[in-house]
């Protein structure tokens, strides 16, 4: 997305897109996070009042650029921990290297951070029990964690990248192109509500 083009030729171009039957590669993967984030709390009833997303990539984009790169990531996480209909009261603050989001997704108030040029890091979470991914190596082996400090809980994860291919791979014959489509052009469309925001 650019500023200088408008919405309506993204979301033109988008439905172009898809109106072709070809396959596309868009990138959903964080929803894995969001998934064992539920494992995790599994038990716990949500009054979904807050959700605060923060990640931090090394990546080099700058300004509103930054946003283009990773509003995909957090719709991909927020869309499934959250049942919403509409995002409004959209704030953007914007600098060189750090956009800060904030809007309402139906009555949730959204805190949204994203940083590049910077340590890798992600956290999230609902109501104040945020996770933060931990990456361990030991011997050449790499674990990955969601942990939550408030409640001193930890979840082990996979890659992400991983695990949605197997999903791919498993639900091939069964997959639902109008499902997946739909999910995309959601969420493709929330990230041009906000970009033009």
């Amino acid at each position: 997305m650019k500023k200088g083009l408008s919405k309506k030729y993204f979301i033109d171009k988008l439905n172009k897109i898809l109106s072709h039957n070809k396959k596309i590669y868009y990138n959903l993967i964080n929803e894995y996070y969001a998934k064992k984030y539920l494992e995790l709390f599994i038990n716990h009833k949500f009054k979904n009042k807050k959700f605060d997303f923060i990640y931090h990539t090394d990546g080099t984009h700058k300004k509103e650029a930054i946003m283009n790169d990773l509003l995909p990531h957090l719709f991909s996480i927020l869309d499934n921990l959250l049942d919403y209909n509409k995002i409004s009261n959209i704030k953007k603050i914007i600098t060189l290297n750090k956009n800060i989001i904030q809007f309402y997704a139906d009555d949730c108030f959204c805190n949204i951070e994203l940083i590049q040029n910077s340590k890798k890091k992600l956290k999230f979470g609902l109501d104040n029990l945020i996770v933060e991914r931990e990456i361990y190596e030991k011997n050449g082996d790499i674990s990955t964690f969601l942990r939550c400090k408030k409640i001193k809980k930890k979840i082990k994860t996979n890659n992400p990248l991983t695990e949605n291919i197997k999903k791919i791979i498993i639900s091939a014959k069964k997959y639902d192109k109008h499902s997946e489509y739909k999910k995309i052009t959601n969420n493709f469309k929330k990230c041009c509500n906000i970009f033009y925001a």
